[in-house]
């Protein structure tokens, strides 16, 4: 909102903000035990999951082209480098606990 202000004169101009006609926002969780290969399928926004682990546990992925390993203790973790992107994203899992990636998957 604006206001305009005149000797003997007050004029008010709306202002409207529009939003996107359309977007998706929804949250996604992905669990495995023991170890193997988790696909984590993302839309068109970079997201990177938050990580919970109830033993210690490496991670193993690749994104373009480069490789990457990481090995997380007991807890909940988020890893820059975990980025996942447009698509299926795999992520190799090694270790004796279970492992929860959580995020948020969304497009406008």
């Amino acid at each position: 909102m604006c206001f305009e202000i005149h000797p003997f004169e007050f004029r008010v101009a709306e202002i409207t903000v529009l939003k996107p006609a359309y977007h998706a926002l929804r949250q996604k969780t992905s669990k495995t035990t023991g170890g193997g290969t988790v696909v984590l399928a993302n839309d068109y926004m970079p997201v990177v999951p938050v990580i919970t682990v109830t033993a210690e546990t490496t991670l193993r992925w690749a994104i373009d082209g480069e490789s990457f390993q990481k090995t997380v203790s007991q807890g909940t973790w988020e890893i820059p480098e975990l980025e996942l992107r447009h698509g299926d994203n795999s992520v190799s899992v090694t270790g004796e606990g279970n492992v929860t990636f959580v995020y948020r998957e969304g497009r406008l």
